[in-house]
């Protein structure tokens, strides 16, 4: 009795698997069966439901065996009833190649079953290969058509061009420089600048002096040279006198007070005797002392300058008053030499 219960269970499970398989319907396909070395070959799995129960897992795509290469891989679609997997591959070899088989998993409830897909033969074709096929050409015949063309050597005017072109380019160029430089010839010349002002050199002198500070390194004695040097030769651009050789007794003559000014005069020999002092007699002057001789210097200067503008200012005006006064007398002796005529 348990063997026929055992038989008759068997019998029923066999025809519920052979109706789950029925149920469901594998389809596999690939777009070309016939390809050239390096195409790319979709490859796609259908798989229809008629109850829409089942579940499917797969179909595996893992490396894939030799010559076949899997490119790109997409997961299973639902598309009514349709369950849709494609791949796209590519084979790396000539010949007859046979597309494998795969397994894909169909789960309905707590049954589980595998289904396969067919294989699927492939002619693989050799760009080259089938060249020469289609065109019965012989190997010979290929090589030769795939030969580089010999080249030609260049003929004599195709040297004379090439020799030409650079030759007459150079010698545009070399004119045409030749040509700027007589026109440049031709222009005048700027004038050259003037040359600085006795201010404009004895103001840089002492900027120099400051930013040197002496003082502050315990050299006052070349604190007192360099500013005294620096006035003496101003004076002598200035004024055009020869002072820098003369000693500070020798200043003392009236022609310098005269020419320098009685006020201005008193205060530099005033800061020469005391540079006097420190030079020879071992004297000293304060951080603050010597900082005043400079701003003394620079008012100086700036008086003198003040001074000799003025002076030039005032010998102008002279100048135009004395050819208007000429002008005016030649125009009365004009006048009286035509009134003696009419008389005559």
């Amino acid at each position: 009795m348990k063997s026929v219960s055992k038989l008759v269970l068997a019998t029923v499970l066999k025809l519920f698997l052979l109706s789950t398989v029925q149920a469901v319907q594998l389809d596999a396909r690939i777009s070309k069966t016939s390809v050239i070395l390096g195409d790319s070959i979709t490859f796609s799995i259908q798989l229809t439901d008629v109850t829409k129960k089942s579940k499917f897992i797969g179909p595996w795509t893992g490396n894939w065996p030799q010559p076949f290469v899997l490119l790109q891989s997409k997961p299973l679609i639902e598309d009514n009833k349709k369950w849709i997997w494609e791949g796209i591959f590519t084979i790396i070899d000539t010949g007859q190649v046979q597309l494998p088989s795969f397994d894909v998993l169909v789960i309905q409830g707590k049954d589980t079953t595998y289904l396969k897909t067919n294989p699927i033969p492939i002619e693989v074709k050799s760009t080259l290969i089938e060249k020469v096929k289609e065109q019965n050409l012989t190997l010979d015949s290929l090589l030769e058509k795939n030969k580089p063309p010999k080249s030609i050597p260049p003929s004599f005017w195709e040297w004379l061009l090439w020799l030409g072109i650079p030759l007459v380019a150079i010698s545009l160029f070399l004119g045409i420089r030749k040509y700027l430089s007589y026109r440049k010839s031709l222009l005048p010349s700027p004038p050259p600048p003037p040359p600085p002002t006795p201010e404009e050199i004895v103001r840089r002198k002492l900027n120099v002096i400051l930013k040197e500070a002496k003082w502050q390194l315990g050299d006052v004695k070349g604190f007192v040279t360099d500013l005294v040097n620096a006035l003496k030769e101003y004076i002598d651009a200035k004024f055009e006198l020869q002072t820098l050789e003369s000693t500070t007794f020798e200043l003392l003559d009236e022609k310098y007070k005269t020419i320098l000014g009685l006020d201005e005069h008193e205060t530099l020999i005033r800061m020469f005797y005391i540079a006097d002092e420190v030079k020879f007699a071992k004297g000293n002057m304060a951080n603050e002392r010597c900082l005043e001789a400079i701003r003394e210097a620079e008012n100086l200067i700036e008086i003198w300058y003040q001074r000799k503008e003025m002076e030039k200012q005032n010998s102008l005006e002279s100048s135009t008053v004395q050819t208007q006064v000429v002008e005016k007398m030649d125009e009365s002796n004009i006048e009286k030499d035509t009134e003696r005529l009419n008389h005559q």
